[in-house]
């Protein structure tokens, strides 16, 4: 009876112990759903969108190929990098714009990082309007 009742608190500590605190915080996000063009209106496909906010996770989300993107994000303030290895996207068919380009297009290379690509973003609950990230 001893060995039970010994055996039967061991286990009562250890299952109280596991569920005490410890947990993982639980951070709020907001959607942040935009897109990214150009300041002529050009998009480019094979764009990625990364999300720095002050509290949680960085989050990355690739462009869909008209510039368009979701993301789950923290909310309050984050700095916002663009990368890219893209080529622009068209809806015109005609030879001159099917035919492949004779130097890869680019974005400027400022927006790979944070802190030079000066684009920010408040993530709220409620997104209140998309968010058009221009880029050059």
């Amino acid at each position: 009876m001893h060995k039970l009742f010994s055996a039967s608190i061991v286990l009562t500590v250890a299952l109280s112990t596991i569920g005490c605190g410890g947990g993982a915080k639980v951070i709020p996000t907001g959607k942040v759903a935009g897109e990214v063009k150009t300041m002529n209106g050009q998009v480019f496909d094979g764009l990625t969108v990364v999300f720095y906010p002050k509290t949680g996770p960085t989050v990355a989300v690739k462009a869909d190929p008209t510039g368009k993107f979701n993301a789950n994000v923290s909310l309050g303030e984050a700095r916002v990098a663009v990368v890219s290895q893209a080529v622009p996207t068209t809806t015109d068919t005609s030879p001159s714009a099917i035919a492949p380009p004779k130097e890869k297009p680019t974005i400027n290379p400022r927006f790979f990082s944070p802190e030079s690509s000066g684009l920010t973003v408040k993530v709220e609950k409620e997104q209140k309007e998309k968010l058009v990230l221009v880029v050059e």
